[in-house]
């Protein structure tokens, strides 16, 4: 809403506009007006008298003509000075008519000089005080103006700089940058993205994203298109065909662009190549089913020893327990207690095989240098 000053200017612009505009103002009538009462009123009355004369004496003296041209004179001085008379009284609207044409062609600090006391020195005062109402107006609006173009400037000047961050960040990106619009025609890609296709920025700019895309592919694109159209961000994997032919997995990370008016304008898909995600994906699968087979071996294996184990312990036991007999010849018992090493030494063979391989598993094996002496035939 406008303030009070604001209707003032406007309204004392108005008025000062039209006191311009006029032809005749009412000043110059009244002065004119005046002087020419004030001549005819005064040559009326020498008429009147030389009339008056020619009633008593019929013809035309000498005396009438020297009365005829005093008259004359009289009412010439009579009438110029009513006419000075009349212009100083008017002088004061006259200034004012002057001080509001400079106001309407926008001088608000223009003040006219009060001359008296009366109505029109009032509406002089009045006049003066709107005028430097509307000059420190004008200045508000000045500083105002000044101020909300720095405002404006800087705001301009913000934005510049982040447009040119993001730009830069799109630019130097380590993933691809992809804007398409509602059509799904590519409007802008980065070098990146460039890079992942295998071919030049131009060469990509204006094709649609599904000449990129192979036949299963395309079938992921258009579900993805569509939830797109729900103004949803969607992230699937998909495969990008190259320049030469071949495929290459990516991520899409797409988003919906909207307009002013919240309807959606296009899209932009942050694209990350996870070719080498897919081939280290590839070799932990393999690790793992050789981490699997290994583990099935070893606990084969262990089953395997349990059983090697069990046997010269049990060979091992059943001597000791024929021992205990006291009936026993001596070459029986020596007969048992060699039975007895033997299954101990194989036992122990055993057990240094199993903390061999434990050794081996933990890359504790310690290398020893033997001199090695070839047998001779």
């Amino acid at each position: 809403m406008k303030s009070k000053n604001q209707l003032l200017s406007n309204i004392l612009r108005d008025k000062s506009r039209r006191l311009h505009q006029l032809q005749h103002p009412l000043s110059k009538k009244l002065h004119f007006f005046v002087t020419a009462i004030v001549f005819i009123s005064v040559f009326s009355v020498v008429l009147l008298t030389i009339f008056m004369q020619t009633l008593n004496q019929p013809s035309f003296s000498t005396l009438n003509y020297y009365t005829l041209i005093v008259g004359g004179a009289v009412s010439f001085l009579a009438s110029l000075g009513v006419f000075f008379l009349s212009n100083k009284l008017t002088a004061p609207i006259t200034s004012l008519s002057l001080s509001s044409e400079k106001i309407s062609h926008g001088e608000f600090g223009t003040q006219v000089k009060v001359s008296s006391d009366d109505e029109v020195g009032l509406l002089t005062k009045n006049i003066n005080v709107m005028s430097r109402q509307l000059h420190e107006l004008q200045l508000d609006k000045k500083r105002s103006a000044a101020q909300l173009e720095s405002k404006v400037a800087a705001r301009i000047t913000g934005v510049q700089l982040m447009h040119d961050r993001l730009e830069n960040i799109i630019q130097t990106s380590s993933q691809g940058f992809w804007r398409v619009d509602n059509d799904m025609l590519t409007k802008e890609i980065n070098p990146r993205m460039a890079e992942i296709l295998n071919c030049k920025q131009e060469e990509v700019v204006g094709r649609s994203i599904m000449d990129f895309v192979g036949i299963p592919n395309k079938t992921i694109l258009h579900k993805q298109i569509h939830m797109g159209r729900n103004l949803l961000s969607t992230e699937y994997d998909i495969e990008l065909k190259q320049k030469g032919g071949t495929f290459i997995p990516c991520l899409f990370n797409a988003t919906p662009l909207l307009n002013e008016q919240g309807n959606k304008d296009g899209s932009f898909v942050m694209v990350t190549d996870i070719s080498v995600l897919k081939q280290t994906e590839k070799h932990l699968q393999e690790a793992k089913r050789m981490a699997e087979h290994a583990s099935h071996a070893k606990s084969s294996f262990l089953a395997n020893m349990s059983h090697e184990i069990r046997t010269p312990l049990n060979g091992i036991i059943g001597s000791l327990e024929l021992l205990q007999d006291e009936n026993l010849s001596p070459s029986k018992q020596k007969q048992f207690m060699e039975a007895a090493q033997e299954s101990a030494d194989f036992l122990l063979i055993l057990l240094n095989d199993i903390l061999d391989l434990a050794k081996i598993e933990a890359d504790k094996v310690e290398m020893e240098e033997v001199t090695a002496i070839p047998e001779t035939t």
